[in-house]
């Protein structure tokens, strides 16, 4: 998504308050991730998470009845990064419901694109790519309604490949 040069980027995570005695999904965990994300993306990113009160706790029993145990609180977080990481909102109690402001300037991300930019003025196409296929596609097809296609070899795919590489070195001298 970088390449993409998103300016505004939207995390919205489940209730932080689930597994939070797991190390890989703790809050400060999720919470470094979307920041990192600011930090790499030259973005702003604003992260949301649900909230889950005590009471709610309880609608997710053990068999025996009781509470679940992964609830660790709250799990509330509501949090605004900016395109050099840093936090631009006051963190609020994850216990509490809330909402947080941050004025964004998006001249911010330029400033910082000149630092960290993984997809543009450092970027190494000559050493790795990605290539994106964004066509929209059926996500469910039925085999018994899909034509019969002719099967491909490693080699006929392969050359496809070198062709399409051919093609795009040429358009680009």
């Amino acid at each position: 998504m970088y390449a993409q040069n998103e300016q505004i980027h939207v995390a919205g995570w489940p209730c932080l308050g689930i597994l939070g005695n797991v190390p890989a999904l703790s809050p400060e965990s999720i919470m470094a991730c979307s920041q990192t994300y600011a930090l790499e993306g030259s973005a702003f990113v604003i992260t949301a998470t649900q909230i889950m009160s005590d009471d709610g706790a309880l609608k997710f029993p053990t068999a025996d009845g009781g509470p679940t145990p992964v609830y660790t609180g709250g799990g509330g977080y509501a949090r605004v990064y900016g395109p050099h990481s840093s936090l631009i909102t006051e963190p609020l109690d994850p216990t509490e419901e809330g909402i947080v402001y941050a004025d964004l300037d998006l001249a911010d991300i330029d400033l910082a694109k000149n630092t960290v930019d993984p997809a543009g003025h450092y970027a190494r196409a000559d050493v790795t790519r990605l290539i994106f296929d964004d066509t929209p596609r059926t996500p469910v097809i039925r085999h018994s309604t899909m034509p019969k296609a002719p099967t491909q070899t490693q080699s006929s795919l392969e050359a496809q490949w070198d062709e399409a590489s051919e093609a795009e070195a040429s358009a680009h001298v």
